[in-house]
Parts: structure tokens; C-alpha cells; sequence
């Protein structure tokens, strides 16, 4: 199959964030890839998102349909659609709604794209390109460049994390080992594409086929180590993931995330349980010794942030559980 003829579809989520959605979709817009077909799955937001998208639609003359204006297997010249879960499902279970629908579409290709981003022209037609190129290629993610600074700080990973990473990822001890041996030794080369273990939840580019085999995104987790349970499920069949530096786009790294809150800790911790009792089969010492260094970490930030000590009855179900 010609890289021309590739029929992509584009999941953007959306939870109270019209504006950057509808940037994100501009941009898709001016895409240099000639098949396209964009789907934004509103995930239950209550800020008149879904409105404010269909009048911008309008404003632009683009004919925007629902999930019900396929049929199985056949694409039309539609360009969006609209899809509403009716309430926030989370992440992995909001993605998996709009994959599901561009799968009954008979797509070659899934961009599951949060909506902070924004995307050079060339960047799917690269992807697609070499994903049509490179049989073994199951996964592909473009370069994640900072929207604000222009950094190259969101980079993948080039092999599986060890259990002091995982320790250190989330205290201050991290910041000790930025740019130092330690972290260089997971980072990849940005000069050529190269397989990696794990590429940013920001941008993932998917060939159907293993979208299907790998059966989509783990719904037991709401937010948070998604794209590295996808590493897991690709790694354990034997399929790879690329990193494509020539395809370009750029996240909004959001100081809600960077400063994580307390409820982001806690469904951080959840999740990171999750995988690494399910997917990295820690062993009960290891799980108890990351368990205890997440408890220390909670407890030096409850003592000047009270959502912290507001929320400390939810964090321990989550290390209890």
C-alpha cells in the first residue's frame, strides 16, 4: 500500500479544553497527509465544550458527524466527528471509545493525540511513511518538543525502567539525576529513527493491526502509565516501537502535571501499582519498598500543602488495596 493512500484516523480527547481541541484540530487540518479522519471524543466535559466545537465547525464549514455516520468498514468524506461519552471516563477508557470507532472504520492507522498538541504539516506523513516502510514497526512516535521553551524534554525511553527508577520517578531525587549517566542511559538518540521501549502518551501513532492484537488501552487505570502498560502489552508479543525524530509536534507541558496535586498523586500511585504488580510482576519486597519511599514522599508534602493531609484517607486505600 502506498503511504499516500494510508487512511489515518486522529483521536483527540477532550475534557474541559475547547480551546486547545480546537487549535490541536487546526493544525490537523493543514496536515501535508492527504486521508485524515479526525475524531474528537468529548469525555464528559461540563464547559460547553461540545458546543463551542460544533460552532467552530460550522464557522469553518466542516461537516461534522457522529459516531453513528459510519458504517463498518467504510470511510466517508467526512472529515470530524463528534463523539460524547456522556461523563469523564479517564483516559485509557476515553481513547479506547474513539479508537473503537476508527477501527469500524477500516483505518490503517490510530494518532491517539491529547489536545495540547500541535502539529507540523509533515508530521503524520512521516509517520505513516515509515510505518509503511518498516513491517516491524507497531508503534511510532514523533519528536515531543515543549510548546512554551522548545526543549526536548519529553523524550522516550529506551528500555524498560528499573526499580530505582520507578522509586526515584516520583520524589526530588529525580532532579539529582537529571542529565547525569544515570538518566542518559534511558534516553535515545534524536538523529535517525530507532526502536525504543517506551515513546510519550502525548503521541502515539498505531498501526491498527496492533491496536487489535494488543486488544487497546488497559482501562483498569484512569490517568496516568498508560503509555508504558502499552509498552508492556507491545514488548510482551514481540512488537516494536519507533522513534521517528523527524516527525515534529509540540506538547503544552501543563504546571498542573509538572507541580502534580494531590489527587494527581494519588492516581499516579494507582496506576504505577497497577502496572507494576500486573505488567513488571514486582515481587512483594520490591512492591512494599516503593509502596513505603510513595508514603515518605506524601508525607513531607502534607506538611506544607494541605490538600495533601485532605486527601491522605485515599491515598492509603490506594497502598492498602
Amino acid at each position: 500500500m502506498s503511504s499516500k493512500s494510508a487512511n489515518v484516523s486522529v483521536v483527540v480527547l477532550n475534557w474541559n479544553g475547547w480551546q486547545d481541541t480546537i487549535k490541536c484540530v487546526e493544525t490537523l487540518l493543514n496536515s501535508s497527509h492527504p486521508r485524515i479522519h479526525i475524531i474528537i471524543c468529548d469525555n464528559g466535559s461540563d464547559d460547553d465544550s461540545v458546543k463551542q466545537i460544533r460552532a467552530w465547525c460550522a464557522s469553518r464549514d466542516i461537516a461534522l458527524a457522529d459516531q453513528s455516520s459510519h458504517r463498518a468498514g467504510v470511510l466517508s468524506d467526512v472529515m470530524v466527528t463528534l463523539i460524547e461519552t456522556g461523563r469523564n471516563l479517564g483516559f485509557a477508557r476515553g481513547n479506547n471509545v474513539g479508537i473503537r470507532h476508527a477501527l469500524s472504520t477500516g483505518c490503517d492507522y490510530v494518532f491517539v493525540l491529547n489536545n495540547d498538541t500541535i502539529v507540523s504539516p509533515d508530521c503524520i506523513k512521516s509517520l505513516v511513511e515509515f510505518g509503511e516502510k518498516t513491517t516491524q514497526a507497531a508503534l511510532m512516535g514523533p519528536k515531543v518538543l515543549d510548546e512554551g521553551t522548545m526543549n526536548y524534554t519529553q523524550r522516550p525511553l529506551s528500555h524498560q525502567l528499573s526499580f530505582p527508577a520507578i522509586i526515584f520517578g516520583l520524589s526530588a531525587i529525580r532532579r539529582l539525576v537529571t542529565g547525569t549517566r544515570l538518566s542518559a542511559g534511558y534516553s535515545c538518540s534524536d538523529d535517525a529513527p530507532a526502536p525504543v521501549y517506551v515513546i510519550p502518551g502525548s503521541a502515539m501513532m498505531f498501526k491498527a493491526g496492533a491496536l487489535r492484537e494488543i486488544d487497546l488501552f488497559d482501562e483498569a487505570t484512569f490517568l496516568y502509565w498508560e503509555e508504558f502498560i502499552i509498552a508492556e502489552k507491545l514488548r510482551q508479543r514481540g512488537l516494536l516501537t519507533y522513534l521517528i525524530p523527524h516527525a515534529v509536534l509540540w506538547h503544552k507541558l501543563n504546571a498542573s502535571i509538572a507541580k502534580i496535586g494531590a489527587r494527581k498523586f494519588v492516581e499516579k500511585v494507582r496506576s504505577e501499582r497497577y502496572f507494576i504488580t500486573c505488567y513488571l510482576k514486582f515481587p512483594f519486597w520490591k512492591r512494599t519498598v516503593l509502596f513505603t519511599s510513595r508514603l515518605i514522599v506524601y508525607a513531607a508534602r502534607a506538611v506544607t500543602d494541605p490538600s495533601y493531609r485532605k486527601n491522605f484517607i485515599a491515598f492509603m486505600k490506594v497502598l492498602m488495596t
